[in-house]
């Protein structure tokens, strides 16, 4: 069973020859991928092209992806690139999951406030959107 890897920066679908992706519930996901020339895909292998898309894409949205034998492609972590280092010509490219903006210490103040007015505060100061229950009682309380 063949597992194909593709991360895709600017819109553009890349093929890593490393690709490492860390999930789990306690912690935020990352992505390590390594991309060369080679990784342009379709396409020429063009040196230049490439510098120039991974040396103006930190804080820039990157998408990885998995696909088993042939099937779609299933996005496993989406977020910003956070490091890019260059070596040897390739590039090690780091992403960090979406919800690592979470981490950024954020100041609130709230005083006699319900759980959907402390909901909408974190989603203006972080630029997250959060899908809360319409009509609960105890959200509005």
């Amino acid at each position: 069973m063949e597992v194909s890897r593709k991360i895709v920066i600017n819109g553009r679908p890349l093929r890593p020859s490393v690709f490492k992706v860390h999930l789990g519930l306690s912690i935020t996901g990352s992505a390590a991928v390594n991309l060369g020339p080679e990784s342009l895909s379709p396409g020429p292998a063009d040196r230049e092209l490439l510098h120039v898309l991974l040396t103006q894409s930190r804080g820039q949205l990157a998408e990885c992806y998995l696909a088993v034998a042939g099937q779609a492609d299933y996005l496993i972590l989406m977020g910003p690139i956070s490091k890019v280092n260059a070596k040897d010509g390739q590039y090690e490219v780091q992403v960090r999951e979406l919800s690592a903006v979470l981490e950024a210490p954020a100041v609130f103040h709230f005083r006699n406030k319900t759980a959907r007015d402390i909901i909408t505060a974190i989603e203006q100061k972080s630029g997250l959107h959060f899908i809360v229950p319409a009509n609960a009682p105890y959200f509005n309380e």
